[in-house]
């Protein structure tokens, strides 16, 4: 009788394990499922970013054009480009 109420007990004690087991796995995969999340949210967050720079850049380049030709013409898309970027990074709470 004590070796089947040892087998018995060894056996819940397995059988508690694999719960537990099964339970971490499951932590594990929403912790993963999170991560993934947040990254995606970052990588879109840095493309955001990269966009408001880029476009900075042309700014700059722009700017440049205008100081070194002195074309109106620059001038005015430079103007009308920089109140599209205001308002862009306005909305995007930049």
């Amino acid at each position: 009788m004590t070796d089947l109420s040892q087998q018995i007990t060894d056996h819940l004690k397995q059988c508690d394990r694999i719960d537990d087991s099964e339970i971490l796995l499951e932590l594990a995969q929403e912790q993963i499922d999170r991560l993934n999340h947040e990254m995606e949210a970052t990588k879109e967050a840095a493309r955001a970013r990269e966009a408001v720079l880029r476009a900075g850049l042309e700014d700059i380049s722009d700017a440049r054009r205008v100081m070194t030709y002195g074309d109106p013409g620059v001038l005015r898309e430079h103007a009308a480009s920089t109140l599209d970027r205001t308002a862009l990074n306005g909305e995007a709470g930049e």
